[in-house]
Formats: C-alpha cells, structure tokens, sequence
C-alpha cells in the first residue's frame, strides 16, 4: 500500500512544468521511495509581425488581435515579435510605448534600413527562444481560428512546417 502521496510543482523553464510525483511506500522491513517524474511541457509560441511603414489602423489591430489569440491558446505561452523593418512612416515611439504596456508579452525590435520582409522574419526568429515560431503580416490577415488551427497541428509533433496561402476567399474581404 503506497501510504503517502505528495506531488510538488517544479518549474524549470518559463515553457516547462515538471512535476514530481513522490510515492512512499512501507512494509516491516524497509522504506523504499519511488519517484516518478513527470515533464508536463507547455508550448511557448511566438509570433513574429515584420512591419514596414503600416497604415494608420495597425495599432488597434495588433493588440486586439494578440490578446484574443493569447486567451484562446490556453495554457500555451504566446509573445509577439514586432520587427520593424526601417519604417520611415506610421511608427512612433509613443506608438511602441502603447504598445509595450498594452501588450506586456511584447518583444520589440528595430533597425533603420528596409531590408525587406525576408530579413525581418529572420532577425524576429533570431531572439525567438520558441518552440514554434510563425509569422504574419502587421494587420494579421489570417482569420484567428487558421492561426489557432496551424498551432495546434504543430503541437501535435507529426508536422514540422505548415505554409499558408491566401485563396479567392480571403481576397472578398
């Protein structure tokens, strides 16, 4: 008969839980101890948005749309890489702040030269630590279920890369 059961959280990295399991068990003529580790790994996911002189509505779209998709990825740890690929227009620095304190799981990053959206992807995936990247445009033109819908098909181990094309559809918007 197993007397005591204790389980003790662990955490080991922000995008790992381990929990120990501690099983006591007792007879006349000795203690043993069984431990049985359990690593319970929450996917940390980031998303990355290069950015090259945005329109107007950019702002309102990025946080609305980082927060609702944040929320619907329970338990999952969602940031925002926002590269900024030499904007020379629709970028302040009251605009970065905004968007610092409105989205806290924000990551920041930018250089003065346009070297176009290939090189900010890159530069995005640099200061990922992720374990699933993606990336979109500034206006998140994805419908928020595809992009939950890739994440989970990702999760699942049986896929490695998944490309998103946009069809007739997505164009009568």
């Amino acid at each position: 008969m197993y007397r005591d059961v204790c389980a003790d959280l662990v955490l080991d990295t922000p995008s790992e839980t381990t929990w120990l399991l501690e099983l006591t068990h007792t007879d006349l003529s000795y203690i043993s101890f069984f431990y049985l580790i359990y690593i319970l790994k929450m996917s940390r996911i980031d998303i990355i948005l290069p950015c090259y002189n945005p329109h107007h509505s950019w702002i309102d779209k990025v946080i609305i749309s980082s927060h609702s998709i944040r929320k619907k990825l329970k338990g999952d740890d969602l940031n925002i890489v926002l590269v900024n690929d030499g904007s020379v227009k629709g970028i302040t620095k009251s605009d970065v702040a905004m968007l610092k304190e409105k989205i806290p799981f924000l990551h920041y990053l930018e250089y003065e030269v346009n070297r176009g959206k290939g090189h900010a992807v890159r530069k995005g995936a640099e200061v990922s630590q992720a374990d699933i990247l993606l990336y979109t445009d500034i206006d998140f033109p994805y419908a928020e279920e595809s992009i939950i819908e890739m994440i989970k098909l990702l999760k699942t181990n049986e896929t490695d890369i998944l490309f998103g094309t946009r069809d007739e559809e997505y164009y009568t918007h």
